[in-house]
């Protein structure tokens, strides 16, 4: 009989998260779901008695009191908040989203009894030009909440392990990626300026990037606490202009595509830097049969 595990899970209403709550809902698991106010839960998640929501305008005294009966046996943390053209307004939310927001949920679930922290990590955080620094600020915050969370690594005996994303895809994503743009551009018969396309990716498909949170759930007891581990979810490397390339022979059109008529983004990183992949844990989709999924 498999044994239910408490979840605190940030970002389950998000694209990546969202799948990750299913997988743990089928599991048998029980989540403490982290929302902010006015997100809708999907219809799925809908009167399950497996899940205890919390809301982000909770007070601190009113989240320690749900968490308090059954502490998490693991904080997961998939939110993440980013914009590619940063305002006066939206660079506070950017900081707000994360740093201060997952900084106080590790905190409280530190309070209940909570030794473990889930985290998530961009490839963005890592230049593949020297020093290898953040290439923009969303990835700066995501490395700033890495170094919070080495200083309770110290301070609480925590055990933490932070899993790195690289370009994630799969069916129904409801974000802007290259794939959707350039399905959009076939049905409505238009074309699309893009960068020269010769930057490399590593394209992970939505279920492996599932399994890998589940694997590592299901094997925490590998990695000692008082240590930081960090690892890579990374799929089959290509360009963007290969990958593109597969996508359309699948989708069956003729896109009007301008490569070139876009510069590169600022920071662009051409070659993403890799270091340890999950143990246990390997791509199942190469690019083919996961781009596969998108037109089915």
């Amino acid at each position: 009989m498999t044994l239910q595990r408490h979840i605190l899970l940030s970002g389950g209403t998000g694209y990546i998260g969202g799948r990750v709550a299913r997988a743990l809902l089928e599991h048998g698991d029980h989540i403490y779901f982290i929302i902010r106010p006015g997100s809708n839960l999907k219809q799925y998640y809908q009167n399950n008695s497996n899940i205890t929501c919390i809301s982000t305008d909770s007070s601190d005294e009113e989240a320690l009191k749900l968490m308090s009966l059954h502490p998490p046996d693991a904080f997961v943390h998939l939110a993440t908040y980013y914009r590619r053209n940063l305002t006066n307004l939206n660079y506070r939310d950017l900081l707000d989203s994360n740093i201060n927001m997952p900084t106080r949920w590790l905190v409280l679930s530190l309070e209940v009894g909570c030794q473990t922290i889930v985290n998530t990590a961009s490839y963005w955080q890592e230049s593949d030009q020297p020093p290898h620094a953040a290439t923009n600020l969303y990835a700066s915050t995501k490395a700033s909440f890495e170094a919070v969370i080495a200083g309770f690594v110290q301070s609480h005996a925590l055990r933490a392990v932070t899993l790195r994303l690289f370009d994630v895809y799969g069916p129904d994503d409801p974000r802007p990626k290259i794939f959707t743009l350039i399905r959009n551009a076939m049905i409505n018969k238009q074309s699309l300026d893009l960068s020269p396309g010769e930057q490399l990716h590593h394209f992970t498909h939505i279920k492996d990037v599932v399994n890998g949170y589940m694997h590592l759930l299901s094997n925490l007891e590998k990695y000692p606490p008082i240590q930081h581990h960090k690892f890579d979810l990374a799929g089959p490397r290509a360009s963007l202009r290969e990958a593109v390339a597969v996508y359309v022979d699948l989708f069956g059109g003729t896109p009007t595509l301008n490569w070139g008529a876009l510069p590169y983004n600022a920071g662009q990183i051409h070659t993403p830097c890799l270091t340890s992949p999950l143990p246990g844990w390997f791509y199942s989709y190469d690019l083919r049969q996961g781009l596969q999924t998108l037109v089915e």
